[in-house]
């Protein structure tokens, strides 16, 4: 049985990046021997499954977000401390690849002395996402190695034209317990961390716009944490909008809020995926999202929602307003989303990489 290793900082956000490796691992550990490597020693967010072993180097670093420089300092202290400790991990242990999530991170593997030919590059950001030193990074070095692997159509055709050994993987459902939810629940849903990504300032802005038009009643729940939770709870109090808007954070019980909403919507202005959009329509939820560069567009469609140009903020309240002054439109909708969430093929997915790691 072959053996990969995940490398990965920490599993204790509740992000994307944190979400996706705990899910391929935990998939893939039915065929191979998996094992995550973090660099620090802290909890997981999120499940991760017995099959799976779980190693740290324990070198744990809180970064400072607030200053730039102490930022830059404290990121070249833990690259280099980890550097050592990766390299007696590899030269100690025998894998046949080694899975990676960001430009940093394969950087450290390459100078660690890790084969380039057992690296596996997994993005999960747009390809846009990156500052310039870490475009440079992939620019340079992402050609060397066993495979580059993006979750959507649209970074596959961009990587595709720079000659990268690009591989298309859609990511997997995420293990909820997923039943179709209530159309009369008045609740809106958005899920996501709370950084500028995500938008949920302009979203908060609609959302004043949208009241001015709907039945009374109706609340916007945005579920996440991050850099912007005391940004976000004054503009709410500013705005007026104790009442119609809340902020929950981040939870690994996150089914109870799918199922008590009836709309799910999404204005990031980047996304590597949307995996919180599979899991709204997997609830039956119907989807509003703006059409960022890479993610919606490959999960949304005319039976489970609606996608919006970037930043049209009158068309995305219109057809808010629209799925909330509708209850018939709103039910068709919960209906045909929940339906065609069956579609996403699991074993599929399980098959790609099976082709990759062969």
């Amino acid at each position: 049985m072959k053996n990969i290793l995940f490398v990965i900082p920490s599993m204790e956000p509740a992000g994307g990046i944190e979400r996706v490796v705990s899910t391929i691992a935990n998939n893939l550990s039915l065929a191979y021997n998996c094992t995550i490597l973090t660099y620090d020693n802290k909890k997981s967010f999120y499940n991760i499954n017995n099959d799976v072993t779980k190693k740290s180097l324990g070198c744990s670093f809180k970064i400072n977000m607030n200053n730039r420089f102490i930022r830059v300092i404290q990121t070249a202290v833990r690259f280099f401390k980890v550097n050592i400790r990766l390299r007696d991990e590899i030269k100690n242990n025998t894998y046949d690849y080694i899975y990676v999530t960001h430009p940093l991170d394969h950087l450290q593997m390459l100078i660690s002395g890790c084969n380039p030919n057992k690296i596996i590059i997994s993005e999960h950001g747009a390809n846009n996402n990156y500052n310039s030193v870490y475009k440079f990074i992939r620019k340079h070095t992402y050609k060397r190695c066993y495979a580059y692997c993006v979750p959507t159509t649209a970074d596959y055709a961009f990587y595709k034209n720079m000659d990268f050994p690009v591989q298309y993987t859609p990511h997997y459902r995420p293990k909820l317990s997923y039943e179709k939810v209530n159309c009369g629940t008045k609740n809106v849903l958005c899920v996501g961390r709370l950084t500028p990504d995500k938008q949920h300032l302009k979203l908060i802005n609609m959302w004043k716009k949208v009241l001015e038009q709907v039945q009374i009643n109706w609340v916007l729940r945005i579920v996440g944490s991050g850099e912007l939770n005391e940004t976000l709870s004054a503009a709410i109090y500013e705005n007026g909008l104790e009442r119609s808007v809340e902020l929950h954070a981040a939870t690994s019980d996150i089914e109870r809020y799918y199922l008590d909403s009836s709309i799910f919507v999404l204005t990031s202005r980047s996304e590597g995926f949307g995996m919180v959009l599979l899991e709204a329509i997997s609830f039956g939820l119907p989807v509003i999202s703006f059409d960022c560069p890479s993610g919606p567009r490959d999960i949304i469609n005319a039976e489970n929602g609606f996608l919006v140009p970037v930043d049209a903020e009158d068309e995305f309240v219109s057809l808010l307003v629209g799925l909330i002054n509708d209850d018939e439109l709103r039910e068709k909708y919960i209906e045909s989303s929940y339906r065609s969430s069956k579609s996403w093929n699991d074993e599929k997915i399980t098959n790609i990489w099976m082709s990759i790691l062969k």
